[in-house]
């Protein structure tokens, strides 16, 4: 997917190793830090994703107003994957999170 869609298709390599560097170093939030976000919150992870499945987990529970959607045969990519299936959660996460009365 990434060289498909990336304008350095070639740098995929490199960029890798810098994500990976800032998955293994940032953030470090805890779940009380986590518990401070006082707006919706949407933790969306692949079943296949380099995430840990328990981490997406802390952060879900951890956030007053946050949810979870695990997407089956997904990675990190999930967007690109599936995006029809990835739009139609994401307007679904928008209007259940939308605080204006309707009607």
């Amino acid at each position: 997917v990434y060289e498909r869609i990336s304008p350095t298709p070639g740098a995929f390599a490199q960029v890798a190793r810098r994500i990976f560097t800032l998955w293994a170093t940032r953030p470090h939030l805890t779940a009380a830090q986590l518990h401070t976000i006082h707006a919706p919150v949407w933790i969306v992870d692949g079943d296949r994703d380099t995430i840990k499945r328990s981490d997406a987990d802390l952060m879900a529970q951890s956030i007053p107003l946050g949810s979870e959607l695990i997407l089956p045969f997904a990675s990190h990519f999930a967007l690109w994957e599936y995006p029809a299936l990835f739009n139609r959660a994401v307007l679904q996460f928008l209007v259940s999170s939308d605080p204006r009365p309707r009607g």
